[in-house]
């Protein structure tokens, strides 16, 4: 990372989609948990956007409305807190961008292709964590 321009280095597809993220409405980041993290490339993808906190933090660029940040999840393991970790790297992934966690969706004891099937309530809960982003703050802008 460039600190002194707040770009990133490696010149490949990555700066062109943080980019839209960093202008959307919102995203939504879907990942299983491996051993209470998110797994290597959706971590290294989360860690390219070192630049945006540097541009923000470091740099001191002007605040602005960044996107509202969603993550649904699913472990295998049955407690609730191996999701800590990516809930604490979605909240600071949000200040870095400028905008804000705004919600989860988090499915423990989903070991196999398909076990998400077995929750009832998945689709329904997913759905209306996506009716409600676009209601957020009067809507997309």
């Amino acid at each position: 990372m460039r600190t002194r321009t707040g770009t990133c280095r490696i010149a490949d597809d990555h700066p062109p989609v943080a980019a839209r993220c960093h202008d959307a409405d919102a995203v939504a980041l879907a990942s299983p948990v491996y051993w209470c993290g998110f797994p290597g490339m959706t971590k290294n993808f989360i860690d390219r956007f070192q630049a945006y906190w540097a541009r923000r933090y470091m740099l001191g660029w002007p605040d602005r409305r960044g996107p509202d940040l969603y993550l649904l999840a699913v472990g295998g393991a049955r407690s609730y807190r191996n999701f800590d970790p990516l809930l604490s790297t979605m909240k600071y992934l949000g200040r870095g961008l400028y905008g804000r966690f705004r919600g989860h969706l988090l499915y423990p004891d989903i070991e196999g292709r398909g076990r998400i099937l077995g929750h009832a309530n998945a689709l329904r809960c997913a759905f209306a964590l996506g009716f409600q982003a676009t209601l957020d703050d009067g809507g997309f802008r």
